[in-house]
């Protein structure tokens, strides 16, 4: 599990540097400038989905077709994706977390349910459908979910919007952390079913 690890993290070195960057600048505008608000969500939904870009490059280069050589089981490969992701996407929350403490950031527990959130639920719904059908053919559900999260980003953090004060009126946003870690959890036994079935 450990060189997956390190295979993944050596790959996003190299090819997904510019998405890091990125995401770091995105995460620092959305803390310190409030009037860009949505930017506090759309660096989180770019690094939840980590997991399937490096996924696309595993098939581009047929390094899924080297791994049936190695003592790593389907099982494996898929945990090693799931596992990945969550660690980067926990390092960012927690780096998030530090900058908005720094910030003064108001409500920001409700903020950090949104991101917690919605940055689980992005791949949680994507890569069944990656590991089931193959990054190709997955690419209208990646591009559809993407618009869609886009969209839901935007109403979130818009200051005029009445949705999110709705929301918190209709239930904790706290509440949604745990069915959105459940869920990704979920999705990871999914995964290794479909990806052993594609195998097959």
């Amino acid at each position: 599990m450990k060189g997956l690890l390190l295979k993944d993290w050596y790959l996003t070195l190299k090819y997904a540097r510019f998405l890091l960057f990125f995401v770091l600048v995105y995460g620092v505008i959305g803390v310190f400038f409030t009037s860009a608000a949505v930017f506090s969500i759309l660096p989180v939904m770019l690094i939840a989905l980590l997991p399937q870009t490096l996924l696309s490059y595993d098939e581009r280069e047929k390094w899924t077709d080297y791994a049936k050589t190695l003592p790593v089981s389907d099982a494996q490969y898929v945990t090693g994706k799931y596992l990945f992701g969550a660690i980067c996407y926990a390092a960012y929350l927690a780096l998030l977390a530090v900058l908005n403490l720094a910030a003064g950031t108001e409500d920001y527990g409700t903020l950090f349910a949104m991101q917690f959130s919605i940055g689980l639920l992005a791949p949680a719904i994507l890569l069944p459908f990656m590991f089931r059908y193959g990054t190709e053919k997955g690419r209208i559900t990646y591009l559809i979910v993407i618009g869609a999260f886009f969209g839901l980003s935007i109403v979130l953090t818009q200051g005029q919007s009445e949705i999110p004060t709705l929301l918190r009126g209709a239930f904790p946003v706290w509440a949604l952390c745990p069915v959105m870690a459940a869920l990704y959890v979920v999705s990871w036994h999914v995964s290794i079913r479909f990806y052993g079935k594609r195998n097959a």
